[in-house]
């Protein structure tokens, strides 16, 4: 709880003096984002065990850029960089959200989808209820669809039965931000479904999860890729938040502020939203 504190009191003493274009912070996964904090803080601040939808959870800590009081999205080059080289740092994933439609009935019902790269799963570890994990080839943007199917979702819509893995979901997405931008269809095959304490990475719950190298390739086809995510990683063996925060914000401020620059001057896509 000291240590908290004091990692806390350091970031915002930090942010008071730095410009939000030059700043990385990190912070623990119950202090990333601000719309969460007080429900998430709960995990550190009480003393209650570690929830359970992540292994070794208390090692989570969220990556963003910050101006002080609120988090942004850091770039994906960044997330490259870091699970290539941050020595405290021993896997690092991004998340964004999108938003999908179900066709199972007359009318195509709604779905909030996290997309996630390729080590959300083997490096975040959230647990799993029924079948497996994403691997390497299902983050190929030819592979085959796949898809991971929140608890609350297949109890809900699959009447929680076991025999679901290896069946598909139609779903839909649109091909841009816009409004009235076309609607795709595609089948997602089911290879599984998370724990039931994990209805979403962030505060808000999701439905499904999805290979974001898969989607974008069938969403957005040659469009540049997803560039901005919400990022969350898992210290290193025996380092700390504040060992995390030294070697980011003295490592990788190149790539953060290259990426700031040029964010302004690219047309917004759906994918930038922050979850």
């Amino acid at each position: 709880m000291k240590g908290l504190k004091a990692d806390l009191l350091h970031a915002l003493r930090l942010y008071w003096k730095t410009p939000a274009s030059s700043l990385l912070a990190v912070a623990i996964l119950a202090a990333g984002m601000a719309a969460v904090t007080a429900f998430l803080s709960l995990w550190n601040d009480l003393g209650l065990r570690p929830p359970p939808g992540f292994e070794s959870s208390e090692r989570l800590v969220t990556v963003g850029q910050s101006d002080g009081e609120r988090f942004f999205p850091v770039p994906a080059d960044l997330i490259e960089r870091v699970n290539a080289e941050a020595t405290t740092i021993e896997s690092i994933a991004g998340i964004t959200r999108m938003e999908l439609q179900l066709d199972r009935t007359a009318e195509r019902e709604p779905l909030t989808g996290e997309l996630v790269t390729n080590e959300y799963f083997p490096g975040l570890r959230p647990r799993l209820r029924l079948g497996r994990p994403f691997d390497e080839r299902d983050h190929d943007p030819d592979a085959a669809p796949v898809v991971i199917l929140s608890h609350a979702f297949w109890q809900s819509e699959l009447g929680g039965r076991t025999g679901v893995l290896g069946e598909t979901l139609e779903l839909w997405s649109r091909s841009g931000p816009q409004p009235d931008a076309e609607l795709r269809a595609q089948d997602y095959r089911i290879v599984g479904v998370l724990a039931p304490e994990l209805p979403g990475t962030f505060s808000s719950a999701a439905h499904v999860w999805l290979p974001v190298e898969q989607v974008h390739a069938f969403v957005f086809g040659d469009e540049p890729p997803f560039r901005w995510f919400s990022a969350v990683a898992r210290l290193a063996a025996g380092a700390s938040v504040g060992a995390a925060r030294n070697e980011l914000e003295g490592r990788f401020q190149d790539v953060l502020a290259e990426r700031s620059r040029g964010r302004d001057r690219r047309p917004r896509q759906q994918s930038e939203r922050t979850p």
